[in-house]
Protein backbone atom coordinates (compact mmCIF):
# COMPACT_ATOMS: atom_id res chain seq x y z
CA UNK A 1 0.00 0.00 0.00
CA UNK A 2 1.42 3.34 -1.05
CA UNK A 3 1.33 6.15 1.43
CA UNK A 4 1.42 9.76 0.38
CA UNK A 5 2.86 12.47 2.55
CA UNK A 6 1.06 15.77 2.28
CA UNK A 7 3.44 18.69 2.43
CA UNK A 8 1.96 21.71 4.12
CA UNK A 9 3.77 25.02 4.41
CA UNK A 10 3.57 26.17 8.02
CA UNK A 11 3.85 29.92 7.51
CA UNK A 12 3.85 30.98 11.20
CA UNK A 13 6.55 28.42 12.02
CA UNK A 14 8.63 29.41 8.98
CA UNK A 15 8.47 33.07 9.95
CA UNK A 16 9.39 32.19 13.51
CA UNK A 17 12.44 30.23 12.40
CA UNK A 18 13.50 33.05 10.08
CA UNK A 19 13.09 35.55 12.90
CA UNK A 20 15.47 33.58 15.09
CA UNK A 21 17.71 32.38 12.28
CA UNK A 22 18.77 35.51 10.41
CA UNK A 23 20.43 37.23 13.43
CA UNK A 24 22.43 34.06 14.12
CA UNK A 25 23.67 33.98 10.53
CA UNK A 26 24.49 37.70 10.41
CA UNK A 27 26.33 37.37 13.71
CA UNK A 28 28.76 34.93 12.11
CA UNK A 29 29.12 37.27 9.15
CA UNK A 30 29.85 40.20 11.46
CA UNK A 31 32.59 38.26 13.24
CA UNK A 32 34.09 37.20 9.90
CA UNK A 33 34.10 40.79 8.63
CA UNK A 34 35.83 42.10 11.77
CA UNK A 35 38.44 39.36 11.64
CA UNK A 36 39.01 39.83 7.91
CA UNK A 37 39.64 43.55 8.42
CA UNK A 38 42.28 42.75 11.03
CA UNK A 39 43.96 40.21 8.72
CA UNK A 40 44.02 42.71 5.87
CA UNK A 41 45.72 45.25 8.11
CA UNK A 42 48.21 42.60 9.26
CA UNK A 43 48.92 41.72 5.63
CA UNK A 44 50.15 45.30 5.10
CA UNK A 45 52.96 44.56 7.56
CA UNK A 46 54.68 42.19 5.17
CA UNK A 47 54.97 38.54 4.25
CA UNK A 48 56.63 37.38 7.47
CA UNK A 49 53.99 38.97 9.69
CA UNK A 50 51.18 37.43 7.65
CA UNK A 51 52.89 34.03 7.48
CA UNK A 52 53.41 33.98 11.26
CA UNK A 53 49.78 35.00 11.80
CA UNK A 54 48.49 32.31 9.46
CA UNK A 55 50.62 29.66 11.14
CA UNK A 56 49.56 30.73 14.65
CA UNK A 57 45.90 30.64 13.67
CA UNK A 58 46.45 27.21 12.16
CA UNK A 59 47.91 26.01 15.46
CA UNK A 60 44.91 27.42 17.32
CA UNK A 61 42.45 25.43 15.18
CA UNK A 62 43.22 22.38 17.33
CA UNK A 63 41.73 24.20 20.31
CA UNK A 64 39.08 26.21 18.46
CA UNK A 65 37.23 23.69 16.27
CA UNK A 66 36.20 21.26 19.04
CA UNK A 67 34.88 24.23 21.02
CA UNK A 68 32.58 25.23 18.16
CA UNK A 69 31.10 21.74 18.29
CA UNK A 70 30.70 22.04 22.05
CA UNK A 71 28.90 25.37 21.63
CA UNK A 72 26.47 23.80 19.16
CA UNK A 73 25.81 20.89 21.51
CA UNK A 74 25.13 23.27 24.41
CA UNK A 75 22.71 25.23 22.21
CA UNK A 76 20.79 22.08 21.26
CA UNK A 77 20.47 20.96 24.88
CA UNK A 78 19.41 24.41 26.06
CA UNK A 79 16.71 24.58 23.37
CA UNK A 80 15.43 21.11 24.21
CA UNK A 81 15.29 21.67 27.96
CA UNK A 82 13.66 25.09 27.72
CA UNK A 83 11.03 23.73 25.34
CA UNK A 84 10.36 20.94 27.83
CA UNK A 85 9.96 23.51 30.60
CA UNK A 86 13.15 22.51 32.42
CA UNK A 87 15.32 25.67 32.72
CA UNK A 88 17.38 24.16 35.56
CA UNK A 89 18.51 21.31 33.30
CA UNK A 90 19.31 23.87 30.59
CA UNK A 91 21.44 25.75 33.09
CA UNK A 92 23.13 22.51 34.08
CA UNK A 93 23.99 21.84 30.43
CA UNK A 94 25.62 25.26 30.14
CA UNK A 95 27.58 24.72 33.34
CA UNK A 96 28.82 21.37 32.07
CA UNK A 97 29.75 23.06 28.78
CA UNK A 98 31.95 25.71 30.30
CA UNK A 99 33.54 23.20 32.67
CA UNK A 100 34.53 21.07 29.66
CA UNK A 101 35.71 24.18 27.81
CA UNK A 102 37.95 25.31 30.68
CA UNK A 103 39.39 21.83 31.19
CA UNK A 104 40.11 21.37 27.49
CA UNK A 105 41.62 24.77 26.73
CA UNK A 106 43.66 24.92 29.94
CA UNK A 107 45.92 22.27 28.43
CA UNK A 108 46.54 24.52 25.43
CA UNK A 109 47.28 27.45 27.73
CA UNK A 110 50.09 25.43 29.29
CA UNK A 111 51.25 24.15 25.91
CA UNK A 112 51.28 27.49 24.09
CA UNK A 113 52.46 29.52 27.07
CA UNK A 114 55.18 27.30 28.51
CA UNK A 115 56.13 24.84 25.76
CA UNK A 116 55.90 26.86 22.55
CA UNK A 117 59.06 25.31 21.09
CA UNK A 118 57.39 21.89 20.91
CA UNK A 119 54.38 23.33 19.10
CA UNK A 120 56.56 25.28 16.69
CA UNK A 121 58.68 22.21 15.99
CA UNK A 122 55.62 20.20 14.93
CA UNK A 123 54.66 22.87 12.40
CA UNK A 124 58.20 23.24 11.04
CA UNK A 125 57.95 19.89 9.24
CA UNK A 126 57.80 20.40 5.47
CA UNK A 127 58.68 24.10 5.71
CA UNK A 128 61.82 25.67 4.27
CA UNK A 129 64.20 25.85 7.29
CA UNK A 130 65.60 29.34 6.62
CA UNK A 131 62.19 30.84 6.02
CA UNK A 132 60.75 29.15 9.10
CA UNK A 133 63.57 30.40 11.33
CA UNK A 134 62.70 33.95 10.30
CA UNK A 135 59.15 33.47 11.59
CA UNK A 136 60.03 31.93 14.97
CA UNK A 137 60.73 35.29 16.75
CA UNK A 138 57.26 36.42 15.67
CA UNK A 139 55.50 33.11 16.20
CA UNK A 140 56.38 32.60 19.86
CA UNK A 141 54.74 35.84 21.06
CA UNK A 142 51.66 35.06 18.95
CA UNK A 143 51.29 31.72 20.72
CA UNK A 144 51.49 33.63 24.01
CA UNK A 145 48.57 35.79 22.88
CA UNK A 146 46.59 32.64 22.07
CA UNK A 147 47.44 31.24 25.50
CA UNK A 148 45.95 34.39 27.06
CA UNK A 149 42.66 34.40 25.18
CA UNK A 150 41.88 30.78 24.24
CA UNK A 151 40.04 29.98 27.51
CA UNK A 152 37.92 33.12 27.16
CA UNK A 153 37.28 32.27 23.52
CA UNK A 154 35.94 28.86 24.48
CA UNK A 155 33.73 30.39 27.18
CA UNK A 156 32.19 32.93 24.81
CA UNK A 157 31.49 30.12 22.34
CA UNK A 158 29.64 28.19 25.05
CA UNK A 159 27.63 31.22 26.19
CA UNK A 160 26.79 32.18 22.61
CA UNK A 161 25.63 28.62 22.00
CA UNK A 162 23.42 28.77 25.08
CA UNK A 163 21.89 32.12 24.11
CA UNK A 164 21.26 30.96 20.55
CA UNK A 165 19.67 27.75 21.78
CA UNK A 166 17.36 29.77 23.98
CA UNK A 167 16.40 32.04 21.09
CA UNK A 168 18.27 35.15 22.22
CA UNK A 169 19.77 35.49 18.76
CA UNK A 170 19.03 39.20 18.33
CA UNK A 171 21.21 40.07 21.31
CA UNK A 172 23.98 37.77 20.05
CA UNK A 173 23.86 39.59 16.72
CA UNK A 174 23.87 43.08 18.24
CA UNK A 175 26.56 42.15 20.79
CA UNK A 176 28.87 40.71 18.14
CA UNK A 177 28.47 43.72 15.85
CA UNK A 178 28.98 46.20 18.68
CA UNK A 179 32.06 44.56 20.22
CA UNK A 180 33.68 43.84 16.86
CA UNK A 181 33.09 47.35 15.48
CA UNK A 182 34.26 49.15 18.62
CA UNK A 183 37.40 47.05 19.13
CA UNK A 184 38.49 47.14 15.49
CA UNK A 185 37.82 50.89 15.21
CA UNK A 186 39.73 51.71 18.40
CA UNK A 187 42.49 49.34 17.34
CA UNK A 188 42.80 51.15 14.02
CA UNK A 189 42.92 54.56 15.71
CA UNK A 190 45.54 53.25 18.11
CA UNK A 191 47.66 51.89 15.28
CA UNK A 192 47.58 55.27 13.53
CA UNK A 193 48.63 57.01 16.75
CA UNK A 194 51.35 54.59 17.84
CA UNK A 195 52.59 53.59 14.40
CA UNK A 196 52.21 56.58 12.08
CA UNK A 197 54.87 55.14 9.76
CA UNK A 198 52.71 52.15 8.85
CA UNK A 199 51.53 54.05 5.81
CA UNK A 200 55.04 53.91 4.41
CA UNK A 201 55.77 51.25 1.83
CA UNK A 202 58.79 49.30 0.69
CA UNK A 203 61.87 48.90 2.84
CA UNK A 204 61.34 52.18 4.73
CA UNK A 205 59.46 50.36 7.48
CA UNK A 206 61.82 48.63 9.91
CA UNK A 207 61.40 45.02 11.03
CA UNK A 208 61.10 46.20 14.62
CA UNK A 209 58.19 48.49 13.75
CA UNK A 210 56.50 45.73 11.76
CA UNK A 211 56.83 43.35 14.71
CA UNK A 212 55.44 45.89 17.18
CA UNK A 213 52.52 46.63 14.89
CA UNK A 214 51.84 42.89 14.51
CA UNK A 215 51.78 42.45 18.28
CA UNK A 216 49.47 45.46 18.52
CA UNK A 217 46.92 43.81 16.26
CA UNK A 218 47.16 40.54 18.12
CA UNK A 219 46.52 42.53 21.28
CA UNK A 220 43.43 43.90 19.56
CA UNK A 221 42.31 40.33 18.78
CA UNK A 222 42.84 39.39 22.43
CA UNK A 223 40.80 42.38 23.67
CA UNK A 224 38.09 41.52 21.14
CA UNK A 225 37.79 37.96 22.46
CA UNK A 226 37.78 39.15 26.07
CA UNK A 227 35.09 41.70 25.23
CA UNK A 228 32.93 39.05 23.59
CA UNK A 229 33.34 36.75 26.60
CA UNK A 230 32.37 39.50 29.05
CA UNK A 231 29.33 40.68 27.07
CA UNK A 232 27.84 37.24 26.50
CA UNK A 233 28.65 35.96 29.98
CA UNK A 234 26.89 39.01 31.42
CA UNK A 235 23.87 38.40 29.21
CA UNK A 236 23.74 34.76 30.27
CA UNK A 237 24.05 35.59 33.97
CA UNK A 238 21.29 38.16 33.57
CA UNK A 239 18.95 35.19 33.11
CA UNK A 240 16.51 36.55 30.52
CA UNK A 241 17.29 33.63 28.22
CA UNK A 242 15.35 31.33 30.56
CA UNK A 243 12.05 32.89 29.51
CA UNK A 244 12.72 32.67 25.76
CA UNK A 245 11.55 29.87 23.45
CA UNK A 246 12.33 29.11 19.82
CA UNK A 247 9.61 26.46 19.67
CA UNK A 248 6.77 26.41 22.19
CA UNK A 249 6.02 23.17 24.00
CA UNK A 250 3.04 21.33 22.56
CA UNK A 251 0.24 20.65 25.07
Amino acid sequence: MTRYVKLVFDRPLALRLMSFGWPAGIQLLAESVSFTIILLLVANLGERAMAATTLALGVNLIAFIPMTGLGMAVGVLVGQKLTAGEPKLAQRAVRSGWEIAIAYTSGFVLLYGFLPDYVIHLYSVGTEPDRFREMVPLLKPLLAFIAVYCVFDSLQIVFVGALKGAGDTHFVFLGSVFVGAVVVFLGYLGSIYWFPNLREVGESLSDETRAKALFWWWGVITVWVLGMAIVFAARYLQGRWKSKRVIEMEL
